[in-house]
C-alpha cells in the first residue's frame, strides 16, 4: 500500500512534448491513502482534505520512451565525465582484480569500452535506471585516496560513510549535469516536477506549477 495520494492529469513530456495521462503523487496527511482524484473532482467533506491547505507533489517529467532515453543518456554522460576525470588527472580507474602501479590509470578508450558495455546491458534489459552508473566494476582513486566499495558490508564499528565517494561526487556531477544540459536534458538530474495540490472555494481538486499556472484538463497550463 502507498502513503500518497495522487491526481490523475494530463501532462506534456518535456522531452518530446507528447501528452499522456500521469499522476501528481501527494500526500495530504489527513486523507486515505492510495486515494485517486481526477483533475477538478469534486471532493466531499469528511475524507481528510481540507480547503485552504496545499500539498506538495510531483509528477514524471517524461513519457515512458523518453525516460528510458534520458537513462542512456546519463550513462553514457557519466562514462564520459568520469573519462574527462582521468584527462585531468584528477581521477585514476583501474579494472577489479588488476594490480598495475599505483600511478597507472585505465585510458580513456578503456573507459569507452565500459561505458558501451553497461549501455549495451541497459538496451538489451531495457531497463531505466534512475541513479547514474556507480562504475561497480572499477577501482577509483581521487588524489591518491580510494573511493569506497559501495557494495562492502557495512558494519556498526566501521561504517563511517562514504567520505571519498562523496568528494568524487562533487568532481563529477558537475561534468555530469553540464553534459546533460548540453544534450537537452534537465541539468540537475531530476525526472520529477513539483506541484502544489489544493481545493478550490467549490472543493475541486486543483494542480499548479511552481510558476502559479494551473493545470487544464486538456493538458495546458492557465495563468492565474
Amino acid at each position: 500500500m502507498s502513503m500518497f495520494e495522487s491526481v490523475w492529469i494530463k501532462l506534456a513530456c518535456q522531452r518530446c512534448g507528447k501528452v499522456e495521462k500521469t499522476i501528481v503523487r501527494f500526500h495530504s496527511y489527513n486523507g486515505p491513502p492510495d486515494a485517486e482524484y481526477e483533475l477538478m473532482e469534486v471532493v466531499p467533506q469528511g475524507v481528510g482534505l481540507s480547503r485552504g491547505e496545499v500539498w506538495e507533489g510531483n509528477a514524471d517529467r517524461y513519457c515512458e520512451q523518453c525516460y528510458f532515453d534520458w537513462s542512456i543518456a546519463q550513462a553514457n554522460a557519466a562514462y564520459d565525465a568520469l573519462a574527462e576525470l582521468i584527462e585531468k588527472g584528477v581521477v585514476t580507474a583501474r579494472a577489479k582484480g588488476s594490480s598495475p602501479p599505483a600511478s597507472d590509470s585505465l585510458p580513456v578508450a578503456a573507459i569507452n569500452e565500459y561505458k558501451e558495455k553497461y549501455v549495451r546491458k541497459l538496451r538489451r534489459e531495457k531497463a531505466t535506471v534512475v541513479t547514474m552508473p556507480f562504475f561497480d566494476e572499477l577501482r577509483l582513486t581521487v588524489e591518491n585516496k580510494p573511493v569506497e566499495d559501495l557494495d562492502r558490508p557495512i558494519t556498526d564499528e566501521t561504517f563511517n560513510g562514504y567520505p571519498v565517494w562523496d568528494e568524487f561526487l562533487v568532481l563529477i556531477d558537475p561534468l555530469l549535469s553540464d553534459r546533460m544540459s548540453k544534450a537537452g536534458w534537465v541539468a540537475d538530474g531530476s525526472t520529477s516536477e513539483d506541484f502544489h495540490v489544493s481545493l478550490d472555494d467549490g472543493r475541486r481538486i486543483v494542480v499548479t506549477d511552481m510558476q502559479g499556472r494551473k493545470l487544464t484538463r486538456d493538458g495546458g497550463r492557465a495563468a492565474q
